[in-house]
This record gives C-alpha cells, sequence and structure tokens, in this order.
C-alpha cells in the first residue's frame, strides 16, 4: 500500500482548498446519486451498463468520503488512486478486497463495450 505523503508529494493526490471544498463534495454527491439511479433503472434491461454505472457510483462515493473527511482530491490515475488512497485510510482488508474486484469487473465489461463499439 502507498502512503497518502508520498501520493501529494507526487502530485498524485491534492489538498482540497476552502474554496472549492463545498463545490467538490456536492458534485460527488450528485453524481454518486445519478449513477446508482442509473444502474438501478437498467438493471433488468441493460444488466452490464447497469454495473458499469453501479461501479461509477461506488467510485464516485468513494471520492466523496475521500474529499469529506481528508479533503484529499485524486489528480492522477483517477481509479487506481481511489482503490489506493482507500485502502490506506480504511485498512480493512475485506472493503479493498470488493473495491479491487468491482474495479476488475469494469475494466472488463468496458473492453468488451468498447470492443463491441468498434465492431
Amino acid at each position: 500500500m502507498v502512503k497518502i505523503e508520498v501520493l501529494l508529494r507526487k502530485g498524485i493526490v491534492g489538498r482540497i482548498g476552502e474554496t472549492e471544498l463545498e463545490r467538490y463534495i456536492s458534485f460527488f454527491r450528485e453524481s454518486c446519486e445519478d449513477n446508482a439511479r442509473h444502474a438501478e433503472a437498467n438493471m433488468a434491461s441493460y444488466p452490464r451498463w447497469s454495473i458499469i454505472s453501479g461501479y461509477y457510483a461506488m467510485h464516485d462515493i468513494s471520492k466523496l468520503a475521500i474529499a469529506k473527511i481528508f479533503r484529499l482530491k485524486i489528480q492522477k490515475n483517477v481509479h487506481e488512486t481511489t482503490i489506493e488512497v482507500i485502502s490506506e485510510l480504511l485498512k480493512d482488508s475485506e472493503m479493498i478486497r470488493m473495491l479491487q474486484d468491482g474495479f476488475e469487473a469494469f475494466q472488463s465489461l468496458a473492453q468488451e463495450l468498447s470492443g463491441a463499439k468498434k465492431e
């Protein structure tokens, strides 16, 4: 696991300034809720899209928690870095495994959909 201080030094994560905090939190709160509603609404008709929307809801709520609790924003390699930061902050092996499994499922489905789009 990576230390938060290292990510800060490398510019991979950054501190959220006081003037941008509420806008940042509001954006991820709304985005998370939108993605969760989309996942629920499309579960039966479009299950793959539902999984992708569910993943983004999980991803956005993770970034929301990181912002609200720690006042950090993810700036580079957003998906992997979010999992690294959550893993470092939570230290909950079951939650970490679930996040990694979700990311792998998302990558697989995204690649499948990208391939289908090209065809």
